[in-house]
């Protein structure tokens, strides 16, 4: 099994659609320029954390940033999301994340979430399994306690 955001997957694999995630921008709370809404001029001007799993091409936020023509100012690069909030709670820096993020770091205190200043796709979390495990008893078990005990929706890790 793999849950997640996988677009280049070879062909053989079977997936469903867990839900659909907003990227947000994340900040502290106290953040000294960026109090309610950002503009794109603060984002633009602001130091990101950005992240780039390994071996990975362009992600939805490069995308989004080139579709604009834009870049931004990088302090950091990591190669997954969970380590940044840990680094913005004690820095000025930005980083976009998908909204679930949010959810698996629950008691990080001093880390708000703001939308971001441009539109970008949704991340799409899927499911994912091979063609040869599609009939396997066991193997249906199992996917079936994931999709009843994962969240369906974003809203739905809110409660």
């Amino acid at each position: 099994f793999a849950i997640g955001h996988l677009p280049a997957l070879l062909g053989g694999f079977r997936q469903i659609s867990l839900f659909q995630d907003p990227y947000v921008c994340m900040l502290r709370a106290d953040h000294p320029h960026i109090q309610g809404k950002i503009t794109m001029e603060q984002y633009l001007e602001a130091s990101h954390i950005v992240v780039e799993p390994p071996g990975r091409g362009p992600g939805l936020l490069e995308q989004a940033l080139s579709r604009v023509r834009s870049k931004l100012k990088v302090a950091l690069t990591l190669p997954h999301f969970f380590a940044g909030p840990l680094i913005l709670r004690n820095t000025n820096y930005l980083m976009s994340a998908p909204n679930f993020t949010r959810f698996a770091l629950r008691d990080l205190q001093n880390i708000r979430t703001i939308p971001l200043p441009f539109r970008i796709k949704k991340l799409s979390v899927k499911l994912l399994w091979h063609e040869r495990m599609h009939r396997d008893p066991g193997h249906q078990w199992m996917r079936g306690l994931i999709l009843d005990l994962l969240p369906r929706s974003t809203s739905q890790l809110e409660n």
